[in-house]
């Protein structure tokens, strides 16, 4: 269900999605830190990104194997939340 997602989007991202840039298919928290940390788009696993007019879908990201490697969020940054 989910790639039918994706590949539904991917068809209306022209039309529907023009002020977005760049897309995260699957899972995101490798895929949005090395966009923010400024790798080239080409080069990141389960991006999707425009290059002018152009929609680009690169090789999906692998799941991730150790949900426990990811470190926790931190709330307590965010206003609204406390510890």
């Amino acid at each position: 269900m989910r790639r039918r997602s994706c590949l539904r989007a991917r068809r209306q991202a022209p039309e529907r999605l023009s002020a977005f840039n760049f897309l995260v298919a699957g899972e995101g928290e490798e895929t949005i830190s090395e966009l923010a940390a400024g790798l080239d788009p080409a080069e990141i696993k389960g991006l999707i990104w425009k290059n002018k007019e152009e929609i680009i879908t690169n090789e999906p990201r692998p799941k991730i194997a150790d949900l426990d490697s990811l470190p926790f969020p931190a709330y307590e940054k965010l206003k609204g939340f406390s510890s």
